[in-house]
C-alpha cells in the first residue's frame, strides 16, 4: 500500500510540473502577442496621435485672439486685453502676466502692448 502512495505522490508531482511548464508557456506566449500587440497599436494609433497634436496646435493658434482677450479680463487686467504677449498662468499660486512685465503693466496703458488679432502681415 506505501507504494500506491508513492506512486499517487509521484503522479501528482508530474501533473504539477506540466501544469506548472503549461503555465509558464502559457505566460511567454501571452507577453509575446501583448508586445506584439503594442507594437501594433503604436505603429496605427501613433499617427492619429500625431494629427491630434497638430489640430491641438491648430486649435491653440486659432483661438489665442479669444483666449487673450478673455482672460485679461476675467484676470482684471483690462491693460492686457487682445495683448499679443500676455501670458496669464499660474505657476507656484502666481500669475505670470507676461514676459516683458511679469506682474503686470503699471498704469492705464502699456509701451510694450501688441495686438494678438492678425493684422494680415502675419
Amino acid at each position: 500500500m506505501h507504494d500506491f502512495y508513492k506512486a499517487i505522490d509521484r503522479t501528482a508531482e508530474w501533473i504539477g510540473d506540466l501544469i506548472y511548464q503549461g503555465c509558464e508557456t502559457l505566460a511567454k506566449e501571452i507577453e509575446a502577442t501583448a508586445i506584439e500587440v503594442e507594437a501594433t497599436l503604436d505603429y496605427y494609433l501613433e499617427p492619429i496621435f500625431d494629427w491630434i497634436g497638430e489640430v491641438e496646435e491648430i486649435v491653440a493658434d486659432g483661438s489665442r485672439p479669444f483666449v487673450q482677450t478673455v482672460t485679461p479680463v476675467l484676470q482684471d487686467r483690462p491693460v492686457c486685453v487682445g495683448c499679443r504677449n500676455y501670458h496669464g498662468e499660474a505657476y507656484g499660486g502666481n500669475v505670470l502676466v507676461c514676459a516683458i512685465h511679469p506682474y503686470g503693466a503699471e498704469g492705464d496703458s502699456c509701451p510694450d502692448w501688441t495686438s494678438v488679432w492678425k493684422d494680415g502681415s502675419d
